[in-house]
């Protein structure tokens, strides 16, 4: 055979098995054709407004008797609320009696405490587990307290986590000899004898909420001002001289209403609306929003404006605090979250391919909210057809059509 013709055959040869080569590498690109996917999960977006501003409450400072020694033992706790002529504190002739009581009163609670908890010890699986979330809670809650400079809810939560300790020892038989413990604190108590009279009690003289502090700022924030502020003197209120409240047993926040007033740029105040409710979140206690509705807003001219909202979940943060920092959240979407490289448009309706078993499916969907990367879009679980949460959203990939059957 002629070497030209030998040589034309090899050519063809291999220019038909690189036609194979490249038909076969199309049809398994069909067959294979990869796609990436993500869930459609339900999330929440709040758009929020910064300010700084001040909390006016009602408030009086409460004194003890002039005749009263300086040794004071508090019988309610921060943030109770206490009646018309309840005692507040207690007051005793010379320290030793003050310390003996509060240690005495100290036992007894302790020991009340474990007789209950021998009582109601068995717990069972499901009680365990219940035990350990609460104080998992509970200690978060401390965490979180601490985070944000705040040691009020962190006192608050303790005596909580020390029941739910002991009581989780008691179950799981961590704490063999509980009927020894309290034996011995028995015996101390027999040790200390009779509790000490006081010589004198501090009554309160009208009804609200117990703080132990003062600061002298509690007749200049009263809530008598809400909405009557401008800018300029909400910003020199704190500048003022405090009253001296020298050897004050504390004060009472009466009511169970507070004011929160703020400085808002004259750009944002088309956001709020009078009469309407906000969750405001105190910087101080970020894991409680405080529902208040608006009640007025104060035009300052050039100063700005000031909002003045009004709310009656009563903490203690909010009782101890004058300057709050806050966010206002003043809308929230709620819906489906999708990337939004796989918003798709379908007969001029926008909306996602999903994969639905072995097929793609075009879902309609209406945007609530966008951001750079992502959209909120509506939730509508009983309609037919709409997009479901959990469903398998197509996110690239070629040849994406309703009805495709794919791998």
């Amino acid at each position: 055979m002629p070497m030209g013709k030998r040589n034309s055959r090899v050519v063809l040869s291999l220019v038909l098995l690189a036609l194979g080569g490249y038909f076969m590498f199309q049809v398994f690109a069909l067959v294979r054709e990869r796609f990436s996917t993500e869930q459609a999960v339900l999330y929440t977006v709040y758009e929020e407004v910064a300010v700084s501003g001040y909390v006016l409450r009602d408030e009086t400072v409460i004194y003890p008797p002039e005749s009263a020694t300086p040794f004071i033992l508090y019988e309610v706790d921060m943030g109770q609320r206490v009646p018309v002529g309840g005692v507040i504190a207690s007051y005793y002739s010379s320290r030793e009696q003050l310390e003996t009581n509060s240690e005495r009163l100290r036992l007894e609670a302790t020991v009340t405490s474990l007789k209950r908890l021998q009582t109601s010890s068995t717990l069972g699986l499901g009680g365990a587990v219940d035990i350990e979330r609460r104080m998992f809670d509970l200690i978060m809650t401390i965490a979180e307290s601490a985070a944000y400079g705040s040691s009020v809810q962190a006192h608050e939560v303790r005596e909580q986590l020390v029941y739910l300790v002991t009581r989780k020892q008691l179950a799981t038989r961590e704490l063999y000899d509980a009927e020894a413990l309290i034996g011995r604190l028995e015996a101390q108590l027999a040790l200390m004898g009779s509790i000490s009279r006081p010589s004198g009690h501090v009554y309160a003289s009208r009804a609200g909420y117990f703080l132990g502090v003062t600061d002298g700022y509690e007749s200049s924030f009263a809530s008598a001002l809400a909405g009557k502020l401008t800018a300029e003197q909400l910003r020199n209120m704190i500048d003022s001289p405090p009253e001296n409240t020298k050897g004050a047993a504390g004060k009472l926040v009466e009511g169970f209403t507070w004011f929160y007033a703020c400085i808002i740029d004259p750009m944002q105040v088309s956001y709020f609306s009078v009469g309407r409710v906000y969750q405001l979140r105190f910087a101080h206690a970020p894991q409680k929003d405080m529902p208040a509705v608006l009640t007025g807003v104060y035009a300052s001219g050039e100063d700005g404006y000031v909002l003045t909202f009004a709310g009656t979940r009563m903490t203690t943060e909010m009782m101890l605090l004058r300057t709050q920092d806050a966010n206002i959240v003043r809308v929230t979407h709620q819906g489906l979250r999708i990337s939004n490289e796989a918003r798709r448009i379908l007969d001029g309706k926008v909306g996602v391919y999903i994969r639905d078993g072995l097929t793609m499916r075009f879902r309609p969907i209406e945007v609530l909210y966008a951001a750079d990367s992502y959209s909120i879009v509506k939730w509508q679980p009983n309609v037919e057809g709409a997009l479901k949460l959990y469903d398998e959203v197509i996110l690239s990939g070629r040849r994406v059509y309703s009805g495709r059957v794919v791998n």
